[in-house]
């Protein structure tokens, strides 16, 4: 699902409704109100006010249940198998700012984690990456394949790992890619309400 709406962004920016999106999203199974409320740190009813806040706008949705009265109870479900914000529909830069916070910190812990691991296993040994980086030169068209690619090839293994918990041989592994200009002035002067207020 590409997030592009500034209202549903708009939504996101909220650290709890984010914290519900991301645990929905990446497990793929139903999760109650009072789940997630535990995973946020928040009281139910809260959770299910911000659950029903992410439902308008189509990002998760409530299990086809009647079995729980209690609307803390019901079980929600992701809006669709992934979800990316898309960079146009975000409609200020304190906004971005907090989005890609929200994104970026859990991911450098993990990282940081990571490099304090001196022992055997190595982080390598289990198939994980810390951070790889690169450059390549390409037009418009190019770019806009090479992240199609990239997309179709993270969709297949989310696709394969839907449904699944945690097990001896099976770890819960979060991934990150971005493409961005190498040089964004590049791109030309921001727009009036884009520029930096400092």
């Amino acid at each position: 699902m590409k997030v592009s709406d500034p209202r549903a962004i708009r939504a996101l920016t909220h650290p709890v409704r984010f914290l519900a999106m991301e645990e929905l999203y990446t497990s793929q199974r139903p999760r109650t109100a009072s789940d997630l409320a535990r995973i946020a740190g928040v009281l139910p009813g809260s959770m299910t006010y911000h659950l029903t806040v992410l439902e308008k706008f189509g990002l998760v949705r409530r299990a086809d249940t009647e079995d729980a009265p209690d609307q803390r109870e019901r079980p929600w479900l992701a809006g669709d198998t992934d979800f990316s914000v898309v960079a146009g529909g975000v409609a200020s830069q304190r906004e971005g700012a907090i989005l890609l916070d929200q994104r970026l910190r859990p991911i450098v812990q993990r990282m940081h984690a990571l490099l304090r691991r001196s022992s055997p296993p190595r982080p390598v040994e289990f198939g994980y990456v810390i951070a790889a980086t690169g450059r390549v030169v390409l037009d418009a068209e190019e770019r806009r394949a090479m992240r199609d690619e990239v997309e179709a090839v993270w969709l297949k293994y989310q696709q394969l790992s839907a449904g699944r918990e945690e097990d001896a041989t099976r770890l819960s592994t979060r991934f990150m890619w971005t493409v961005l200009p190498e040089n964004v002035d590049s791109l030309g002067p921001p727009a009036a309400d884009d520029a930096d207020p400092t």
